[in-house]
């Protein structure tokens, strides 16, 4: 009875860690300090199991264009000491777009401003095409170094630019970052992860308990 019980939380488990498995967390570091002080970072938790649906952008990055997007692929983003929650607008083409790396309005807990964050990709480096999010990604902090150019200031870089536009009693407060590095961030382990390695020390206690009694009745 013991063991069977084991077996079905060891199942319940590995079920909701293959759900937390798609949520990416991501650093876009600004290393040059070209808006603010260098080392100004944004996070981004990404769902890279969102589903692809054709969206319309009317921006003025695009202007009226339809293609197809992740859509929610973002769940929350951390940026000058606060958390943000998607609240709408919330896209990433899947394959290259002439600008636009990824578009949401957000707002934070208990502030009354509204905030969007949209990212440029100028130099290109995002492709979506035939892959992933998650391998988009990957693919992204891979080439994001790679298109600096070093006889140029660092505000000519062609790197994806991260642009932030806060409201805030009607006045619009623009602050952003240009990230030069991307890497993703696992410091703490997910709660999956620590309720599967006790899990199996559990399960392996079980067994080493049943073999001790089996041991006990042969003697």
């Amino acid at each position: 009875m013991k063991l069977r019980t084991i077996t079905l939380a060891a199942a319940g488990l590995l079920a909701t860690a293959a759900v937390q498995a798609e949520l990416q967390t991501w650093r876009f570091t600004d290393s040059h300090g070209v808006v603010g002080p260098a080392g100004t970072f944004l996070d981004v938790v990404f769902d890279t199991d969102a589903r692809i649906e054709v969206v319309t952008d009317t921006t003025l990055q695009l202007g009226q264009t339809t293609f197809e997007a992740w859509v929610n692929p973002i769940v929350s983003c951390f940026f000058n000491g606060v958390t943000y929650t998607p609240t709408g607008g919330n896209w990433i083409p899947t394959g290259t777009s002439p600008s636009v790396l990824w578009k949401f309005g957000a707002n934070a807990s208990g502030a009354p401003s509204e905030v969007s964050f949209d990212a440029f990709d100028r130099g290109g480096s995002f492709d979506g095409q035939g892959k992933s999010l998650a391998q988009a990604l990957e693919l992204l902090a891979e080439r994001l170094p790679l298109n600096e150019d070093p006889a140029l200031p660092p505000v000519f870089h062609k790197q994806p630019i991260l642009s932030v536009t806060r409201t805030l009693a009607g006045l619009q407060l623009v602050d952003g970052l240009v990230a030069s590095r991307m890497e993703r961030i696992s410091s703490v382990p997910e709660p999956s992860a620590w309720a599967l390695t006790l899990l199996g020390s559990l399960g392996a206690a079980a067994l080493a308990r049943r073999r001790q009694k089996a041991t006990a009745q042969v003697s």
